[in-house]
């Protein structure tokens, strides 16, 4: 058989054309199923289907037509070529035996040993071996022989032609019951081509042997107490006949049992083993065979059971509860308590007890116990930390068993903490010296861990100052800790102080040194260090016009800082002289100043004055200045500035002329030089016909100025002449050829530099120019710069389309100067040089490598695509041989030479050794390297990974995933559960009978089939017959007359492979009786479940019906498993049976058993059958083929894509199998198990899945594990992440002629996918970004603005960079760059040195809560050690500042309460003169910590809508820590108050009714973060509740307590108001909220609140301590009030026409009047309105009405609050109340007595006054004029008031 995808032929075409005419392609015209081209560009031919010469069916001649055609030429040609294929058979089908397996029979012979030879051969004739060549046309013949190295193979011979096999030497059953031959079968021609079969020779035996037992241990441990069926050891008994059944019997019996099935020896059920009374039993145990006439027993073997201890008793503690007190002083080691705990066990190993503390880790630190039961202290004590402390101690012995015991210490007090500074006292205070006396600079204070300790603080001088008593007196501390200035200061006198704050508790002393500074005041004016400043000056006419220096004056100041800076000036106006206000030097300014022939005395003064505010003034000093006069000397001055001479110019040329000044004499002059001559006294005139490039570029000229006076003077000028050179030599190539090469898909700005020279002097007569030749050939595809002479290309080549690798270009080069006009001038020479190039086009290895379609192979791709998918599905036999080439893949390169040749790989895994394919570097064949095996191998798919690679430099590489499926193929036999069937049945008549099923089964999956039975041994009768159904297996006997047993094999076979099996047959005859004494049915059929249990009742068949005849039933069973009742007529399943009733480890589901009845004499007088048959139950779960499914999908694939398909096997033939998986994302087919998607995966959002796949029959689940992994594909686009950022920029960070400024990056969510990165434009080609790491460089320019840089990114693909299309495709994300100039106005160099900082962005993120003078940055600067300083140059406000510029480090300035962000901008200039080196970005994000986040504590209150401004709520927040408000929203409707603790409202409310405000608040110190949720109660909300009780009877506690305990914790129940409605009721105003913090609808609240606490099964009175008499709504109590006014307002108005009526009694009128006012008065004075909180019992302040006004007061770092001698008219109510204590306003009761409202003389109107509130770090004072309660809730009370 040929293999499929084999290469048959290689044909080739050749093509003399070049380039695309050059490429051929091939194809198949005939039609034709077997022949395929693998690619159009290849001539192999290949095989698409197996072809097999033996198949009759098949063709043996092929005739081929080939086409080979260059089909992208035009016109077209083609040729043709005929291939004719002849098949010949050959060798390839090895010989076949008949049949895979052969039975045989041989007797033992006992009277030899095993293996003495025997004199003479016994024939083996019980088998008949055959085997034959498959093949047709070469049948060769066959050599047959024994394999050797099989056991036992000696003892037998074969006859090599016949195949007769012969008994050569002795057997003995005992040694080998069983003989397994190997036979294989040769051809004469080839040894490699054979069969085997196997030959079972089965050896009979003699019952000659008794049963031995076999003990796995003889001497066995036991513990005590072990439970019946514990195991004790296992007893095999053997036999060398092969005898099973077995009985062993016990001495003594009653405690040991065994299980007949398995030898465990376990203990019964009578079984009690206590250590405590024997330590060791023996026992002696008989076998006993039991199926045997013989019965022989066993050798008595000895069982030794040694009985070990059990840890059975639980230490014990006789006291459980300790109590004990000691002191904290307490030294370390003392025992403070011993315990003791017993155990009863008897042995050491479990009777010893440990003990151990259990408690939380501050009990295990501070207390530990010693194994005696020693409680120790471990630790100090401090009462201060902990009063208390309970733990528990276990005593464990060594089992495990444990008790315990409470022990609770209490901690003692003792006073043995000295007071503490707090952290934050001050130790460095500076004071003014202009300070104000008698007033307040610092604050110290000290804490005291012990309780009631009084600190008082004192102050003593430190020695630094001696015993000076002035000092001590300068300085006062008050008793709250206010250091005070008591006597002026003068920093002139004293600069520094050093006090020590002293604080005591009476006992123990703290100190702390605190160190006062003086600072300045401007109260010193400065001092000249002289009266009169005198200075000589000596005056040169040369001076003239010059800025001459006289002098300096010096004035000091006592002051320091800006205090001490002196500036000077001029007294009065001084045309001559000035002096410099910073330095005081006195210069002569004059322009017109002439003392010629004069000498002269000048005076002025000079004042000095301070920097000071306001600064002063000096008393102003003298200065004279004496000038003399210097004589003068003759100079020469030349009346041009620039000497210039040009050569080549034929005649003279004038240089210069010189005129002379003297102050007192004629001048002339004198000249000596070659080139150079003097005319007319004072002209110099140059010779004619200079040539530059001969002479020196210049000429140093010296003349000589002289007066004509005597003594003679004289002056040398030396002047310097320049030769200019003209442009008269033109520009020459160094060489006249340039061969350059380039690679492809590039576009660079200089492929060559062409070289030219200019035998001119000077550059700018150098100038040339370069051009292409006007004839340029290369049609624009180079340009040469005509400056530099960089020659370029234009556009990119591609090597591998383009035809021309080769370019030649001719370069002209040209002189250019600039005329007058500033226009270039070309000078273009008759025959200008020129250069000639060629450049050369190299091969870049640009191109990957790409898979293409292969012939006879599925390609799941589509075409379109098959670049990004290369997934193809290849099928593969698994007799496939170990080293054939079963498939090829095919990929080409674009590119050429090296880069063109590609080599294959497959990618594994690490440490994947064992791989079964491999591939052909050159060619891509795939290699089977290792045999197949479809039904043993795990997989039978393999996922191979292919990557071609390219020769370039770098690689580049492209990979294609393939599939290759193994086909199963036929080439297992079938396997059978037994070697050999054994059925019985009972036989009433001849008739075809049932007796079994045989179970077999393929490997491969083929169906099995039963061929016709033949009889091999057995009793010698005919006349039965046996009947096989093909099908199913079913054995049938008929003819069966007699008791009989019959053997005969069964052929079974897959049609491919044969296997023999024996069927053995008993049948019994059941005799035939009387008529009249028969059972009612010949056959009885009863079905009994596999499951049954042993000695269970399975049938029940009835007694004959003249019973009296007969004497016993008996049932003749032959599988021994069941037992008939001949009383009741049960049939049983045996107590002690011990063969399964399995049906689905039984051959036979059918049991026929024959029924008899005995007479009185014993003689069978009725028969029956009885048929018993199994039925299955559903007792096996169902099993996967796999333990793990591993599959793989690629990202984005649609729904309904096919995955697996999964198989499950169930021993059972009853379930039908359901497969479900655990998710919707994929779906599996429930009857066939196809698992197929749901749904579009995405591999970015997850990489890999396990599912659990289940399969179900109904009662039992199987669950196995399917991974399914994603595959990548690019389908994302890059992100940069952020829109926009800025960087700031000056020209002075250049150190050379680039820099790097910025670094982006963008991600791509796509594995392994790379991005590129491009600018949008040029920007005057300033910036450049690196295409693959994103870093943006800027070149070295004139950077005068700023620029908006927009970077782009996009997907990286090969052909992006090939083509350089960055600009031509969309951008997949974008972002903006703001680049700064930063050069307006700074300039980082100075004197030399480079300033910028070293960082341009700062980002801070810090976390409140932040106090004040918190250093959160400090910035720096490149050179540490400049002079400089540092500034905010943001104008808006900020809470942060640089408070010593010197450092540069950024301060918090005040308290941060809440989460904001800041963005400002810090420059650094010169401390001196102010110059701004450079900038610097800070940002700067605040948020709330995690620590305050996790640790909120939350509690609920309730606000009236209507509630008035000032309203409070109480915290549990700390008085001496800050607390602010954090989140900005509840910052619009309340503020803190720090004086009482409370949030007071500030804005009304009436719009938020019925919903909830969340305040939250963070302290300063301390781990306590609170969210109080406001609900704002609306009618909607609100539930009155009416009580009989008065004011003073009351305690909200028990309210909130009882009606909690009634309701449940479905809803939190809270308190709004409570209203006195007369002297003996009272309203509640309730309202309920969720455990989510949400508001309940007051009807939901008022039916679960009747349901749950007024049920009648509720008793009332134990919930509530209230005499409850109603309950109803807010709004039920608004429409209530309705209807009860209308006859009230009927009364008003017949009452307003009695008072009418009676206004003439006008004293009566007034009187009304006078009383209704004083029940108002007193109606009022009882009115209350108590803010309660729902949590605990803490009463509020009253709320207020009014308008609220803030005044603001100092900032809290510095607002020190005073004790006010009057505590105003709010806080005596509150004390009134019992609110706040007067040692605290901020603490209140935790159950208020409300007897106090009824005091009459609480005021109804009040100047009150208002707690002080913190907004955003800052105190205000509230101020407003307030009511006790508003108008509303006046006239609801009054309403109240009528209607009850």
């Amino acid at each position: 058989m040929t293999q499929i995808i084999s290469p048959v032929y290689t044909i080739a075409a050749d093509d003399h054309d070049n380039n695309q005419n050059k490429k051929i392609y091939y194809s198949i015209e005939t039609e034709n199923e077997h022949f395929s081209l693998q690619t159009s560009m290849s001539g192999r031919l290949f095989l698409k289907h197996p072809m097999d010469y033996d198949d009759p069916k098949q063709k043996k001649l092929y005739n081929i037509t080939i086409k080979a055609e260059n089909s992208d030429a035009i016109p077209k040609r083609f040729s043709k070529s005929h291939l004719i294929v002849h098949l010949n058979d050959g060798d390839d089908l090895n010989p076949k035996f008949q049949s895979r397996v052969y039975k045989a029979q041989v007797r033992e012979t006992p009277s030899l040993k095993q293996g003495e030879k025997l004199l003479s051969p016994v024939m083996i004739d019980s088998v008949d071996i055959v085997a034959r060549d498959q093949d047709i046309g070469i049948n060769q013949t066959i050599h047959f022989s024994l394999f050797n190295d099989t056991e036992n193979a000696d003892l037998f011979e074969i006859d090599s032609e016949s195949a007769r096999l012969r008994l050569v030497k002795s057997l003995d059953r005992e040694v080998t019951s069983s003989v397994d031959l190997l036979v294989k079968a040769t051809q004469s021609d080839d040894d490699q081509r054979y069969d085997v079969t196997l030959v079972q020779i089965d050896v009979t035996d003699v019952n000659d042997n008794v049963p031995v037992i076999h003990l796995s241990h003889v001497h066995v441990l036991l513990r005590e107490n072990s439970v019946v069926g514990s195991f004790v050891t296992s007893a095999n008994i053997s036999d060398a006949d092969g005898n099973t059944g077995f009985t062993l019997d016990f001495i003594p019996s009653g405690f040991l049992t065994t299980d007949p099935r398995t030898g465990e020896i376990t203990v019964a059920e009578n079984g009690i083993f206590d250590r405590e009374i024997d330590e060791e039993f023996q026992f002696q145990i008989v076998a006993t065979e039991n199926d045997t006439l013989e019965r022989y027993r066993s050798q008595s073997v000895t069982l030794t059971i040694e009985i070990l201890d059990d840890n059975d008793n639980d230490p014990q503690f006789p006291i459980h509860q300790y109590h004990l007190h000691i002191n904290e002083s307490t030294a370390v080691g003392t025992t403070i308590l011993q315990v003791n705990a017993t155990d009863d066990d008897v042995s050491t190993e479990y009777s010893s007890v440990t003990y151990e503390l259990v408690g939380n880790d501050d009990v295990i630190e501070i207390f530990h116990v010693t194994q005696h039961g020693d409680v120790i202290l471990s630790r100090e004590l401090d009462a201060e930390l902990m009063t208390s402390y309970r733990f528990k101690i276990e005593a464990s012995d060594s089992g495990g068993r444990k008790d315990g015991c409470e022990v609770e210490v209490w901690i003692d007090d003792v006073n043995d903490n000295p007071p503490q500074f707090v952290d934050d006292v001050i130790t460095n205070v500076e004071v003014s010296e202009a300070f104000q006396l008698n007033t307040t600079f610092a604050t110290i204070k000290a804490t005291d861990a012990d309780a009631n300790d009084t600190l008082q603080y004192s102050i003593r001088v430190s020695a630094v100052h001696g015993n000076d008593d002035v000092i001590s007196r300068t300085f006062h501390v008050t008793d709250e800790g206010y250091l005070q200035l008591m006597r002026g200061l003068d920093r002139e006198e004293i600069t520094e102080y050093r006090i020590f704050a002293i604080v005591t508790d009476g006992v123990h002393v703290a100190e702390r040194e605190v160190r006062i500074v003086v600072k300045d005041e401007n109260d010193n004016a400065p001092i000249f260090v002289e009266d009169l400043y005198s200075f000589q000056l000596l005056f040169r006419t040369k001076d003239f016009n010059r800025l001459i220096h006289v002098g300096q004056v010096e004035a000091r100041d006592l002051d320091i800082g800006v205090n001490s800076i002196v500036n000077y000036s001029m007294c009065y106006d001084e045309s001559n002289f000035a002096v410099e206000g910073e330095t005081g030097q006195i210069f002569l300014i004059s322009s017109d100043f002439d003392f010629r022939g004069k000498n002269g005395v000048f005076h002025f003064c000079v004042a000095a004055t301070d920097g000071g505010l306001p600064p002063m003034t000096s008393h102003p000093v003298h200065v004279s200045v004496h000038v003399v006069r210097e004589d003068y000397s003759p100079e020469a001055r030349m009346l041009t500035e620039n000497y210039h001479v040009t050569e080549q110019v034929d005649r003279k040329q004038l240089v210069t002329s010189l005129e002379a000044k003297d102050g007192d004499a004629e001048v002339g002059f004198r000249l000596s030089h070659p080139l150079f001559e003097m005319t007319s006294g004072v002209e110099i005139w140059a010779r004619a016909n200079l040539d530059a490039e001969a002479l020196q570029p210049y000429y140093d000229v010296t003349i000589e100025t002289y007066d004509k006076q005597q003594p003679h003077k004289s002056t040398n000028t030396t002047i310097t002449i320049y030769i200019d050179d003209v442009d008269d030599n033109p520009p020459y190539f160094l060489t006249d050829r340039y061969d350059v090469s380039m690679d492809e898909g590039t576009v660079t700005s200089s492929l060559v530099q062409l070289q030219v020279r200019d035998d001119d002097r000077d550059d700018v007569n150098r100038n040339h120019v370069f051009k292409l030749e006007a004839d340029d050939v290369t049609g624009g595809l180079f340009h040469v710069d005509p400056e530099t002479g960089d020659l370029s290309n234009t556009r990119a080549f591609d090597y591998d389309v383009s035809r021309e690798r080769h370019y030649n270009v001719t370069v002209i080069v040209e002189s250019r100067h600039n005329n007058n006009n500033d226009d270039d001038v070309i000078i273009t020479a008759a025959n200008p040089r020129k250069c000639d190039v060629t450049i050369t086009i190299r091969d870049v290895n640009d191109n990957q490598p790409k898979f293409q379609p292969i012939a006879g192979v599925v390609s799941v791709c589509d075409d379109d695509v098959i670049a990004d998918c290369y997934l193809y599905r290849m099928q593969l036999d698994e007799d496939a041989g170990v080293g054939m080439t079963s498939y090829f893949v095919i990929a080409d390169d674009l590119d050429g030479g090296a880069n063109g040749k590609v080599e294959y790989s497959i990618i594994r895994e690490d440490g994947d050794n064992n791989y079964y394919f491999d591939i052909d570097a050159d060619t891509g064949e795939l290699q089977l390297l290792r045999s197949l095996d479809y039904e043993n191998d795990d997989a039978n798919e393999f996922h191979l990974r292919v990557r071609v690679t390219d020769g370039g430099t770098p690689p580049k590489h492209n990979e294609a995933s393939l599939l290759i499926t193994i086909n199963n193929v036929n080439d297992n036999p079938p396997v059978c559960d037994v070697t050999m069937f054994k059925f019985a049945r009972e036989i009433v008549d001849e008739t075809a009978k049932h007796v079994g099923r045989l179970q077999c089964h393929d490997n491969d999956g083929d169906d099995v089939i039963y061929r016709a039975a033949n009889r091999v041994g057995g009793d010698d009768d005919d006349r039965i017959s046996v009947i096989v159904d093909e099908l199913t297996g079913d054995v049938y006997v008929s003819n069966a007359h007699r008791d009989a047993t019959v053997t005969y094999v069964v052929d079974v076979t897959d049609g491919k492979h044969h296997l023999p099996i024996q069927v053995e047959i008993k049948t019994r005859k059941c005799k035939k009786f009387d008529e009249n004494l028969k059972f009612e049915r010949k056959i009885y059929n009863f079905r009994v479940k596999e499951d049954a249990q042993p000695d269970s009742v399975v049938a029940m068949v009835p007694v004959l019906a003249n019973s009296s005849m007969i004497s016993a039933m008996q049932l003749i069973d032959p599988s021994n498993q069941f037992d008939l009742d001949d009383v009741t007529g049960e049939i049983r399943l045996r107590a002690n049976n011990t063969t399964s009733l399995d049906y689905d480890d039984v051959t036979c589901h059918v049991i026929t058993s024959c029924l008899n009845a005995f007479d009185q004499v014993g003689d069978v007088i009725s028969a029956a059958s009885v048929v018993i048959h199994i039925d299955d139950v559903n007792d096996n779960p169902p099993v996967f083929a796999r333990d793990h499914y591993v599959i793989n999908v690629r990202e984005n694939s649609s729904p309904g894509e096919f995955l697996i398909k999964v198989e499950a096997s169930d021993r059972d033939q009853l379930p039908q199998l359901r497969y479900l998986i655990n998710t919707e994302l994929l779906r599996v087919d429930d009857v066939t198990g196809v698992v197929t998607t749901a749904t579009s995966f995405d591999r970015e959002q997850q990489q890999q899945y396990n599912f659990t796949l289940t399969c179900d029959d109904s009662i039992h689940r199987s669950d196995v594990i399917l991974t399914l992994t994603i595959d990548d594909v690019n389908d994302n686009q890059p992100s940069f992440g952020i829109d926009e950022d800025h960087v700031l920029i000056s020209t002075n960070q250049f150190h050379g002629d680039e820099i790097v400024i910025y670094s982006v990056k963008a991600f791509d969510a796509d594995q392994d996918d790379d991005v590129i990165y491009s600018l949008k434009e040029n920007y005057d080609n300033l910036f450049s970004i690196h295409p693959l790491n994103g870093v943006v460089s800027m070149f070295k320019s004139q950077f005068s603005r700023n620029y908006d840089v927009i970077i782009e990114v996009r997907d990286r693909t090969d052909e992006l960079l090939r083509h350089q299309q960055l600009h031509t495709s969309p951008p997949d994300d974008v972002m903006l760059l703001h680049v700064i100039n930063d050069q307006d106005d700074s300039e980082a160099v100075k004197d030399g040195m480079f300033i910028a900082f070293l960082q341009k962005v700062h980002n801070i993120d810090i976390q409140i809560p932040v106090s004040a003078g918190l250093v959160v940055e400090r910035l720096y600067v490149t050179n540490r050690s400049a002079v400089v300083v540092f500034f905010i140059s943001t104008m808006s406000p900020l809470p942060f500042s640089i408070p010593d510029p010197r450092i540069g480090e950024i301060v918090t300035n005040r308290m941060l309460s809440r989460s904001a962000s800041y963005e400002f901008v810090v420059q650094v200039e010169d401390a001196c003169t102010g110059h701004v080196f450079d900038r610097a970005i800070v940002r700067i994000n605040i948020s709330l910590t995690d620590q305050h986040s996790a640790s909120l504590t939350n509690h609920d209150v309730g606000i009236p809508y209507d509630s008035n401004i000032g309203y409070q709520i109480p915290t549990n927040c700390d008085s001496g820590k800050h607390v602010d408000i954090y989140n900005e929203e509840a910052t619009k409707y309340f503020a803190y108050s720090p004086q009482y603790c409370t949030l007071v409202l500030v804005s009304s409310v009436v719009h938020l009714a019925n919903q909830t405000i969340q305040v939250m608040l963070y302290e300063e110190k301390g781990n306590v973060s609170q969210s109080i949720y406001a609900h704002v109660t609306g009618d909607s909300n609100e539930l009155y509740l009416y009580i009989n009780h008065s004011i003073d009877e009351i305690r909200t506690f028990d309210i909130v307590d009882s009606i909690q305990r009634c309701i449940g914790e479905e809803v939190r129940v809270g308190i709004v108001k409570i209203l006195p409605l007369n002297d003996e009721k009272i309203r509640l105003n309730l309202f309920a909220y969720n455990n989510d913090h949400q508001l309940i609808n007051a009807s939901h609240f008022t039916r679960l609140f009747r349901e749950k606490c007024f049920s009648p099964e509720v008793d009332r009175n134990h919930l509530f301590p209230l005499n409850i008499v109603g309950l109803e709504t807010a709004l039920e109590a608004k429409e209530r009030r309705k209807q009860v006014k209308k006859p009230a307002l009927e009364v008003a108005v017949a009452s307003l026409a009695i008072v009418c009526g009676l206004l003439i009694f006008g004293f009566l009128l007034i009187g009304l009047i006078h009383f209704v006012n004083r029940e108002r008065r007193k109606f009022e004075n009882q009115q209350m309105n108590i803010y309660m909180n729902s949590n605990d019992d803490n009463q509020s302040p009253l709320p207020h009405d009014g308008a609220i006004e803030l005044s603001h007061l100092p900032p809290s770092n510095s607002f020190v609050p005073s004790k006010a001698a009057n505590e105003g008219e709010e806080l005596r109510k509150m004390k009134m109340l019992g609110v706040c204590s007067s040692e605290s306003p901020t603490k209140s009761s935790s159950q208020v007595s409300l007897q106090s409202f009824h005091s009459n003389n609480t005021p109804t109107s009040t100047r009150q006054s208002f707690p002080d509130v913190v907004v955003g770090g800052d105190h205000y004072q509230l101020k407003t004029t307030s009511s006790l309660f508003t108008a509303h809730e006046m006239k609801e009370m009054k309403s109240q008031q009528t209607v009850l």
